[in-house]
């Protein structure tokens, strides 16, 4: 991991050395040392020019190579030290980057803590619905008649042979015990559940009619209308408005 950090930061410090001294490592380095040579050369080239271009002028010319070399080895040091200041500045921008997000970072922390107890304060509040509430009493009473009422009707007499009145005796019969079956399990339940859903204004269709419920099971219908019934009330048993 450190080398990695490391590799960011040289690179971060060569950028910033190169926009303090010019645009490329090829333009600012090289480019510079190539010119002190060139003129190194174009300087022999012209003092053995003016010695009579004799091989005792050229070696003359050649020794002039110390200030050149120097040059070039100036430039470099000069380089080395823009370089090494960039890294200083570099580290020093990444430290006061770090130290600012460490600064935001705890005021965030501090707001979440903040936060935290006003949330807590919301759930405490929220109220806990009642297992016997209306609405879920109702849900409740639904899911029973649907899976009794799929159970039984998955028996209902089909014609056999072709003998319409034993068929219809079967029916009959079928609809008795069906009807002392919802007695038994489901009728009061049934009846208290809309008698209250009645008392508080709602629309319970026929179901309190003399033909209704306190006689016989609910119909699909009905009990579509109770679960539709069951979203119109609150958790505290309140109706709702839309």
């Amino acid at each position: 991991m450190w080398k990695v950090h490391l590799v960011n930061l040289l690179g971060s410090a060569k950028a910033k050395a190169l926009n303090i001294g010019g645009t490329t490592l090829v333009g600012v380095v090289v480019a510079g040392a190539l010119a002190i040579i060139v003129g190194f050369l174009l300087t022999s080239i012209i003092e053995w020019h003016r010695g009579g271009r004799t091989v005792s002028s050229l070696k003359a010319a050649l020794k002039s190579w110390p200030p050149y070399v120097g040059a070039i080895g100036g430039l470099f040091v000069v380089w080395i030290g823009i370089y090494l200041w960039a890294i200083a500045a570099v580290t020093y921008q990444d430290h006061q980057a770090f130290v600012a997000t460490v600064h935001r970072l705890g005021i965030e922390n501090k707001d979440l803590r903040n936060v935290k107890p006003c949330i807590a304060q919301q759930v405490q509040a929220t109220p806990v619905e009642s297992p016997n509430s209306l609405r879920k009493r109702t849900m409740r009473l639904v899911n029973d008649l649907e899976v009794w009422s799929n159970k039984r009707y998955a028996s209902y007499p089909q014609p056999v042979g072709g003998d319409d009145a034993t068929l219809q005796k079967r029916k009959t019969e079928f609809e008795i015990d069906l009807n002392h079956e919802y007695t038994a399990m489901f009728k009061e339940r049934t009846i208290e559940i809309v008698k209250q859903f009645d008392a508080k204004g709602l629309d319970v269709g026929q179901m309190l009619a003399e033909y209704g419920i306190s006689v016989r099971p609910p119909v699909y219908t009905e009990i579509q209308l109770l679960k539709n019934l069951a979203y119109r009330v609150d958790s505290n048993d309140k109706v709702v408005h839309f």
